[in-house]
């Protein structure tokens, strides 16, 4: 999967990523995470300095080894608080 996250803040951005079975994260065509092999739900991180309104580039590469596999994608920052959780549709694009 590949599109585009648009912060709303300037400031350091976090995106988690809930994941069962296995995941790859590229940021901007730099891998942010390389967690390829067996996870149980695990949380995994990558800090992202964000400019508001200017598109994040994000490449996600996730498998299946088993049954009933899933991965959710979050972000959470000091600005956004309570706003915290799974990124609104919003603010994910497919295109530039």
């Amino acid at each position: 999967m590949y599109g585009y996250i648009v912060p709303r803040y300037t400031e350091a951005l976090v995106l988690t990523f809930r994941v069962d079975d296995a995941l790859r994260v590229w940021i901007d065509g730099k891998l942010a995470i390389d967690a390829w092999d067996w996870h149980n739900q695990e949380v995994f991180e990558c800090k992202v300095d964000a400019k508001a309104n200017k598109r994040i580039r994000i490449e996600i590469e996730y498998a299946d080894f088993g049954l009933g596999a899933s991965i959710r994608m979050g972000w959470t920052s000091k600005a956004l608080g309570i706003e915290s959780g799974i990124i609104p549709i919003e603010f994910l694009h497919d295109r530039e």
